[in-house]
């Protein structure tokens, strides 16, 4: 090996000096190994310490209280309020729902004429009120012969 190669290996320049950056650049790996070891050694600490970690989401929210504790209402409100066996509870789905009866085919169709000629109404009266004529209906035209007719 020539010996001009292994001074630069050293970290020594061409005359003999210890370059600057390589000073830097060891007393950087050193810190940060040693933070390294530090920050490791403490993350297998910490979950020794402490309770153990516990499953489900939801006891996590019931340690932490992210909920709020309601307090008893007050003798006014209490007053005012219907008592809860008077309350008439109507239920919205199920089989003892109870709300208007479904219409039939025959009904359904007499509300679709129903709405189509209140349409044509307002958009007459609209027309009328706007001064906007109706356009007249494109004439059709005989239809163009085939060929080989």
């Amino acid at each position: 090996m020539q010996p001009d190669k292994a001074r630069r290996r050293k970290g020594k320049n061409r005359k003999g000096k210890n370059s600057p950056g390589a000073d830097r650049l060891s007393t950087k790996f050193a810190a940060s190994a040693a933070f390294s070891g530090i920050y490791l050694g403490f993350a297998l600490l910490v979950p020794a310490q402490g309770e153990t970690v516990r499953g489900s989401p939801l006891d996590t929210l019931m340690s932490t209280h992210l909920f709020a504790d309601v307090p008893e209402a007050r003798d006014f409100v209490r007053e005012s309020r219907p008592p809860p066996d008077t309350l008439d509870y109507q239920p919205l789905t199920g089989p003892d729902r109870e709300g208007p009866k479904l219409k039939t085919k025959d009904e359904l169709k007499a509300l679709e004429s129903e709405l189509e000629t209140a349409a044509v109404h307002n958009e007459h009266a609209a027309r009328k009120r706007l001064g906007f004529r109706k356009p007249a209906n494109p004439q059709t035209s005989q239809p163009w012969p085939k060929s080989g007719d």
